[in-house]
């Protein structure tokens, strides 16, 4: 039984996948010259990536990122690299299902030793372990939600699946503001 609750909390846990929609669009941009930068990417044009300079820590307004906007060529950069990681949605789903399953083995192994064949109270720290597993199953679960997310996506920009996939985190992904259309 208890294996079976094992690999169902498992199959769970990976079955969440992490979440495609960006968190944030702050990239890392390597120019053809070695340099780095980072940027808010903006938009994607058809020849060029259309970005604003990242600053940490300060608070965004998105009219001065607007007016600071530059046009990159895709002809002078090497390489865009995007870090994902786990949005509270993926977390709170992670920690929900590790909660839900925790508690589960817990609740089935508790009933088990006082209810079973060979019914015997159980010790005080198995008690509270019983009693913990959905706590247990919470920092599980949001940890291999930070796990399955955390990681560095790098895009070449030479193909277009390479661009589109990148499209997807730009602020403006869809339909951008007539600022941004002046900018090849």
């Amino acid at each position: 039984m208890k294996r079976i609750l094992s690999s169902l909390f498992l199959m769970v846990l990976l079955s969440c996948g992490q979440s495609h929609a960006p968190l944030a669009n702050h990239v890392v941009v390597r120019m053809r010259d070695n340099s780095t930068k980072d940027y808010f990417l903006l938009a994607i044009h058809d020849s060029s990536l259309i970005v604003a300079p990242f600053v940490k820590g300060e608070s965004i307004d998105l009219g001065s990122l607007v007016g600071s906007a530059e046009s990159i060529p895709f002809s002078s950069i090497r390489v865009v690299t995007h870090s994902e990681k786990a949005s509270g949605d993926d977390e709170f789903i992670g920690g929900f299902i590790g909660c839900f399953t925790g508690g589960t083995i817990g609740g089935c192994a508790a009933a088990q030793s006082a209810f079973g064949e060979n019914s015997v109270p159980p010790t005080l720290p198995v008690a509270v372990l019983y009693i913990a597993s959905p706590f247990i199953g919470i920092g599980v679960g949001v940890l291999i939600a930070d796990l399955m997310a955390a990681g560095n996506e790098e895009y070449f920009l030479d193909t277009k699946p390479q661009i589109e996939n990148l499209r997807h985190f730009a602020y403006y992904s869809k339909q951008e503001p007539p600022q941004l259309k002046i900018l090849k």
